[in-house]
């Protein structure tokens, strides 16, 4: 059977889906989960730390098989297909996490503990990608100039506009994830300039006379 703040959880994520959050009420939460009005107060003390709880819950158990292949000790070219490989299952089997994503994401700026457990999360896939990123640079599958701080940012940056644009007009967000993943895989044969090209250095404007330069002279 299960426990009463599960099925509030549950019923606060469902509610979010249909409605979405700014028209979820702790009406609505509660009938959709069966529970007396006063169970939320009673397991979460508030509407808003309920709903953060479930947003942060919802995202971790997504993440969370992708997670766990990059924890594993594999070869690291493996790992991070692997990595990419179940991402896009998980797309695919829970397109509805999309929209938790994104207001869990608009939701945090007003909760500070989903900021906060939010915060957490990324920091952790942050620094496995970054592992992951210095472990390929370490064998020459990466070149020099790749930063993997930096370029650990660059893809949870990349994922987050997937994800919103994905919300936004429904499009399938796997060919542009793929295409990320090839671009990568491309910068191993890559090299970083170390001085733009001339083609793509900003031309001066020519100088325009002086007006009453030109008076004087005449």
């Amino acid at each position: 059977m299960i426990d009463t703040a599960t099925r509030l959880r549950n019923g606060a994520l469902q509610c979010i889906r249909a409605r979405g959050l700014a028209a979820t009420t702790s009406r609505h939460i509660t009938a959709a989960a069966g529970v007396n009005l006063a169970g939320i107060t009673y397991h979460f003390g508030s509407k808003d730390q309920l709903v953060g709880e479930a947003l942060l819950g919802a995202i971790r158990d997504g993440l969370e098989p992708t997670l766990a292949i990059l924890r594993r000790d594999i070869d690291p070219l493996q790992r991070m297909l692997a990595a990419f490989s179940t991402l896009e299952d998980a797309f695919e089997a829970s397109s509805e996490l999309l929209p938790i994503y994104v207001e869990a994401l608009a939701h945090a700026r007003h909760s500070s503990e989903l900021r906060a457990g939010l915060t957490a999360l990324f920091d952790d896939i942050h620094s496995l990608l970054r592992d992951q990123i210095a472990d390929l640079k370490q064998r020459a599958l990466l070149p020099e100039w790749v930063d993997p701080t930096a370029m650990a940012s660059l893809h949870l940056a990349v994922a987050d506009g997937l994800a919103v644009n994905a919300n936004l007009n429904g499009r399938d967000p796997r060919a542009a994830a793929r295409q990320f993943v090839a671009l990568l895989a491309g910068a191993s044969t890559a090299t970083l300039p170390t001085e733009p090209s001339p083609n793509l250095r900003p031309k001066r404007a020519p100088e325009r006379a002086n007006p009453s330069r030109v008076r004087r002279q005449t």
